[in-house]
């Protein structure tokens, strides 16, 4: 049983004395194991550890469990010596016991032994002065198989209400949490939504204030082009007459310059005289770029030879990226080698082998599997007969394991099927009855040549 303060128990804490009813209480808490469990069954406190804060460890023990049983002897109060006030100690064990659960508000239970009878209130502490106020049973040597029997219904009654009360505030506490996270999912989703919300906002502001800013540049420049003069026209009759002329009769720059000055020297502002020195300079940047041309191109070749040259290339071009890409791989090709590769590299489940002698939890069981690939070939149940007779090994329905997965039958007075997971020396699963766990204890298998005991 757990002695140490970290360690928490649950079920039904057996308080005695040992020099008062240390025969009457062990032989209870055998019956008590039998229904229960060993388990659920909380008896002794006194082997304390070294170090260890009894009080604590008596309060962690107590204060887990869900009843509370004690034992009353003729010597509880007044002990063998006839010392009396052994609860008033604040030490005391028993003391600490029934104090600890009353307030708590465990439900404590009086048991009467050896004709006992419950002390009075006087004759106790303040501390555990109530317990008087509980209702007594009393286990009589002559009546004990039924006085225990209605003390087990008793606690079954009390452990199912507590189980009920535990589950309710459980779902309780579910649907509380629930509401919490939902609440705070709300509550995020507002926080999310008002977040996009100023974002938006804040990006329609920012679109607004570059509108703003476009429209302010627009007007600046309507503006700055209704302040521009109107167009002049365009260049007098001599200048225009000179441009056209042959190239043998072309002038210079110098002399076309001097005559359009000449010209218009008297009679333009200085903004038109400007634009027509820009159109005259772009003029001759034309005449001298047509002659470049011309001197560039070989002679002999016209501009329909040089275009027939460059289709020429290009068709030559084409015809070589064709033959390369027949030569390269396809992606198809490149896909269904992958995958060749990748189905190459998969490899079979190795299979698990339970040949040996296994414990099984659901039933207190002994099995031994023999097993031949995926077939057990012989399945033998260690048998305990009724009748008191020696433990033998029994076949019993064979089985089957493929991969991690087992399946079996053990056919006594009822067949009841197990499937399972095996994974190493354990394994796990369910069966017609219930949930089942399975231990490797050897790895002696099952004979062939064993006979069915029946």
């Amino acid at each position: 049983m757990p002695q140490s303060a970290a360690k928490q128990f649950s079920g039904i804490f057996v308080s005695y004395r040992r020099d008062d009813s240390s025969g009457h209480a062990g032989r209870l808490s055998d019956n008590l194991v039998k229904h229960f469990g060993k388990d659920r069954i909380f008896m002794d406190i006194d082997t304390i550890e070294p170090g260890e804060d009894f009080v604590t460890v008596i309060e962690n023990a107590v204060g887990s469990c869900e009843i509370l049983i004690a034992i009353i002897g003729r010597n509880w109060l007044s002990g063998t010596g006839g010392t009396t006030g052994r609860l008033d100690n604040p030490n005391d064990f028993v003391r600490l016991e029934i104090a600890t659960a009353l307030r708590r508000d465990i439900r404590v239970v009086p048991v009467l032994v050896q004709r006992a009878s419950m002390p009075k209130q006087q004759d106790l502490p303040d501390d555990v002065a109530k317990f008087t106020r509980r209702n007594a049973v009393e286990l009589s040597d002559l009546r004990w198989q039924t006085d225990v029997d209605q003390l087990i219904t008793v606690l079954e009654r009390v452990l199912a209400k507590r189980e009920e009360a535990r589950l309710s505030t459980a779902q309780a506490e579910e649907e509380d949490h629930q509401r919490e996270e939902s609440e705070t999912r709300k509550l995020e989703e507002a926080r999310r939504r008002e977040a996009e919300r100023e974002r938006e906002q804040q990006v329609a502001a920012e679109h607004s204030a570059k509108e703003e800013n476009n429209r302010k540049v627009a007007e600046e420049r309507l503006r700055a082009e209704a302040q521009e003069p109107p167009a002049k026209s365009a260049p007098s009759q001599p200048a225009m007459e000179t441009l056209r002329a042959p190239a043998s009769e072309r002038v210079s720059f110098d002399q076309l310059s001097g005559a359009v000055n000449q010209n218009h020297q008297s009679q333009s502002p200085p903004s038109q005289r400007l634009k027509q020195r820009v159109l005259l300079a772009a003029g001759v940047v034309a005449i001298v770029f047509a002659g470049a041309l011309i001197l560039w191109l070989p002679r002999g070749t016209s501009p329909q030879d040089s275009m027939a040259n460059t289709q020429s290339s290009n068709q030559s071009n084409k015809a070589n990226s064709q033959v390369n890409s027949s030569n390269t791989p396809t992606t198809a090709n490149m896909s269904m080698n992958s995958n060749n590769s990748a189905n190459a590299s998969v490899s079979p489940t190795p299979l698990i082998d339970v040949t040996g002698t296994w414990y099984i939890s659901y039933g207190d069981e002994k099995i031994r599997f023999s097993q031949k690939g995926e077939v057990l070939l012989v399945n033998q149940l260690l048998v305990k007969p009724e009748d008191g007779g020696p433990t033998h090994w029994m076949r019993v329905v064979d089985g089957k394991i493929k991969n991690d997965k087992i399946t079996f039958c053990l056919n006594q007075s009822e067949t009841v099927c197990y499937k399972g997971i095996v994974t190493g020396n354990t394994m796990k699963g369910t069966s017609d009855a219930g949930s089942w766990t399975g231990k490797r204890i050897s790895n002696i298998g099952a004979q062939l040549n064993v006979q069915d005991a029946r």
